[in-house]
C-alpha cells in the first residue's frame, strides 16, 4: 500500500518538499528525502538556502527546532552539489559551539565525509577551516 503523503509530495512544488523537511512534528521526512533525490538538481539551490538561514539565524542566537538544514547537509552531500560548499563552510565555521547546536553530534561524526565531498578540489579551504581556531 503506498503512502498517501508521499504521493501528495511527488505532485506538490519544491516547497512544499522544503517545507517538510523543515518540519519538526512530522518525525523522519523519509518521504520528503526521496521526493528531493528525484529533483536533486531543481530543489539543491533550495537546500542551500535552507543552511544559509539557519546559519544567519544561529549567528543572530535565533537557532529554532526545524531540522531542514540538517538533512540538507546530507542531502547535498550525496548530490555532490559542490555550489554548497560556501553554505557548508560558514554554517561550519560559525564561532563557539554554533556548529554543534546547528548540527549535534553529525559535526564530530559525519561532517568529514560532507566537508570531503563538497569541498572538490578547494583543499586550501581545508587548510583554512584545520587552522582556525
Amino acid at each position: 500500500m503506498e503512502n498517501p503523503r508521499t504521493n501528495s509530495l511527488a505532485q506538490d512544488s519544491l516547497e512544499a518538499i522544503i517545507n517538510r523537511l523543515d518540519d519538526d512534528e512530522g518525525g523522519f521526512p523519509s518521504d520528503a528525502i526521496e521526493e528531493a533525490r528525484k529533483r536533486a538538481q531543481e530543489i539543491t539551490p533550495l537546500l542551500i538556502g535552507l543552511i544559509e538561514d539557519a546559519t544567519h539565524d544561529c549567528r543572530q542566537g535565533h537557532l529554532g527546532s526545524c531540522y531542514g538544514h540538517f538533512y540538507s547537509a546530507f542531502l547535498l552531500a550525496e548530490f555532490h552539489a559542490v555550489e554548497a560548499w560556501p553554505a557548508i563552510r560558514n554554517a561550519i565555521s560559525l564561532s563557539g559551539d554554533k556548529p554543534y547546536e546547528l548540527f549535534g553530534d553529525a559535526i564530530t561524526e559525519d561532517f568529514g565525509c560532507i566537508i570531503a565531498t563538497l569541498s572538490g578540489d578547494g583543499l586550501e579551504s581545508i587548510d583554512e577551516l584545520i587552522t582556525d581556531s
